[in-house]
């Protein structure tokens, strides 16, 4: 996305609005970082004079290493009594109040998370008030995050008065993204216009931030319940029962399809796939149109508007990431920024609804002793808090899936140690966060389930035993470490993914009856096998394909038999 460019105007800089006095943070009552402590998103600590906001969890990462735009730390606010230059004295005040909006986005995810955003909206009250200055009386609304704003209207936060731009950033609930003045992608979306005077101003930003926090206290206690219902309260952001598949951007025997004829039994369509850019930098994707032996592609706009077609009809689109060629491992902070970029420009390119990760072949590898809960491994944790960045700066609408292969998420609880389980610390790292995950039941051997019977591929039992235990969860590897225990998803965070065909995976494929005898046992405890779940799963999602492509080249053998059973589902 293109970024524009703003200068501050010289009168701004001689009146001393910028100067390094103007918004330092009472560190009085904020701890020093310590290498050891572990930190949750909206925790707050000093370091070498400044205080710092994190961002999502973090332990070993020093705030002075550690921050600026896209990081864990964000940008630091000097404590009192320090000095620093204008403009970095500037930049710290913008990205706290930025960093203190991120936490109370993200309190969903912390109980912790909440009640430390209770007690930094009252700081970034304080901030706003002290920016007050001598300006004009300002009679524009206040500005809330997630609040609709249209083109052209104005608003006033921290002591300014701005014009909202970009209305569906302007009307973003990721207030750290795009709050007016304190969020850090702020002038993609306003025009930042008089500085505002006088004491209502500053009373209203205190009210709106108190606000914001018991707001933040809600939203984490629905989160909580959500999380604890076992499906009692499923996601609206998905039909309640999913189509899910993959479009392919190759020809592997299959044919190319162009996106205008993709059949509309689907209800999420997957572009497949980003990969690593070529002679780019660590960390860098990129999406191409059919790189090499396709016929009849389309040109980049019909592309375009074949997803705004597909869109315009109810259909999700979401790009893709990995697949079974790509290694992609985010080891460093620059691979996780330089991810965030580029991933975030595909998506802003082409307007996609999202993101799905595919990562297989060894890109999810733990090898730092890893917990379930507590991911350690550079690439897992980067990869966390490069998702929850980008969803950051897209919204509450931004949908996330995953598709793993069975090894890195049920092959966890037999043996918890290198691709074995290594998507489980992804997953609970993101869960608040996941909307779907289809772990592959194809190109697998037989697999134990939670009552110790082994399964075999391309039978009902296989899919209702695994996908059970995703659902009420298990203990990975050997042991009772309680930080190794699988918590399991909602049941409308689930459904399993099959071969459309049996030319369009190595192994797997199972019947059209065997498939929805299946979803039926899970949902309603009907037409069950030999393993009948403890309790059915009424919010069960559905069913994901490997590909679109196969499925149109087989006569639609999967999408139309299969769109046809979920409509039947109630």
């Amino acid at each position: 996305m293109e970024m524009k460019m703003k200068l501050i105007p010289a009168a701004l800089l001689a009146a001393g609005l910028f100067s390094s006095n103007a918004f330092a943070a009472d560190c009085s009552a904020i701890a020093e970082w310590d290498n050891g402590t572990v930190y949750t998103g909206g925790k707050q600590v000093q370091q070498g004079g400044q205080a710092y906001k994190a961002a999502w969890w973090t332990k070993g990462d020093s705030p002075e290493s550690n921050s600026g735009k896209w990081t864990v730390w964000g940008e630091p606010e000097m404590c009192d009594g320090g000095s620093s230059s204008s403009s970095s004295s500037s930049s710290s005040s913008s990205s706290s109040s930025s960093s203190s909006s991120s936490s109370s986005s993200s309190s969903s995810s912390s109980s912790s998370s909440s009640s430390s955003s209770s007690s930094s909206s009252s700081s970034s009250s304080s901030s706003s008030s002290s920016s007050g200055g001598t300006g004009t009386d300002c009679d524009s609304e206040q500005y809330v995050a997630g609040t609709k704003y249209a083109a052209g209207q104005l608003v006033q936060n921290a002591g300014y008065e701005f014009t909202c731009d970009i209305a569906g950033w302007c009307s973003a609930d990721a207030a750290w993204a795009y709050a007016p003045e304190t969020g850090a992608h702020w002038d993609d979306a306003w025009n930042k216009g008089q500085m505002c005077g006088g004491t209502g101003s500053s009373s209203s930003s205190s009210s709106s931030s108190s606000s914001s926090s018991s707001s933040s206290s809600s939203s984490s206690s629905s989160s909580s319940s959500s999380s604890s219902s076992g499906g009692e309260l499923p996601s609206l952001k998905l039909p309640k029962r999913t189509l899910v598949g993959y479009w392919h951007n190759f020809d592997n025997g299959s044919g190319y399809i162009r996106l205008d004829d993709v059949s509309r039994d689907w209800d999420i369509v997957n572009l497949s796939f980003a990969e690593n850019k070529r002679g780019g930098h660590e960390g860098e994707v990129a999406f191409e149109l059919c790189p090499i032996g396709c016929n009849n592609v389309e040109t980049e706009e019909e592309f375009k508007a074949g997803v705004k077609k597909l869109q315009a009809e109810g259909k999700i689109v979401l790009i893709s990431l990995g697949g079974a060629n790509a290694h992609i491992s985010l080891d460093t902070p620059t691979a996780r920024d330089n991810f965030i970029r580029t991933m975030g420009d595909i998506i802003a390119t082409y307007g996609l609804n999202g993101l799905d990760i595919d990562l297989e072949g060894g890109s999810m590898n733990m090898t730092a002793g890893d917990n379930v809960q507590v991911a350690k491994t550079p690439a897992i944790v980067y990869m966390i808090e490069a998702v929850k960045t980008l969803k950051a700066r897209f919204g509450e609408d931004f949908i996330l899936t995953m598709a793993p292969e069975t090894a890195y998420v049920q092959g966890g609880m037999q043996n918890f140690g290198g691709i074995w389980g290594a998507y489980l610390p992804l997953i609970d790292g993101l869960r608040e966060d996941l909307d779907l995950l289809h772990v592959q039941h194809y190109n697998t051997g037989s697999l134990t389930g939670s009552d110790g019977v082994i399964y075999f591929p391309g039978t009902t039992d296989f899919h209702v035993a695994l996908s059970d235990m995703m659902i009420t969860g298990f203990q990975a590897g050997t042991g009772t470490d309680p930080l190794n225990y699988f918590k399991g998803l909602r049941a409308d965070q689930m459904a399993y993914g099959l071969p459309s065909g049996s030319s369009s995976a190595s192994s797997g494929f199972t019947s059209t009856k065997a498939a929805q005898d299946a979803v039926s046992c899970l949902v309603s405890l009907t037409n069950c096998g030999n393993y009948v779940p403890a309790s059915a799963a009424p919010n069960f999602r559905g069913l994901m394909t490997w590909s679109i492509n196969w499925d149109a080249f087989d006569g639609y053998n999967f999408s139309k038999p299969h769109r046809a059973f979920l409509d039947t589902l109630k």
